[in-house]
């Protein structure tokens, strides 16, 4: 029974590291796609053939 929680635990704890340890990769490589496209950064999403 309580494998269950502590595997759960384990997992939430192994997600928040991961995010807290790649958080400065992401915004390094937003901050270095906002200076490649001039200050612009087009977030567009397409559904099949259109785009909202």
């Amino acid at each position: 029974m309580y494998k269950n929680y502590l595997k759960r635990f384990f997992d939430f704890v192994a997600a928040f590291l991961g995010l807290l340890l790649l958080s400065p990769v992401f915004m390094v490589v937003t901050i270095g796609l906002f200076f490649a496209n001039n200050g612009k950064l087009n977030w567009s999403f397409s559904v099949g053939n259109q785009i909202l």
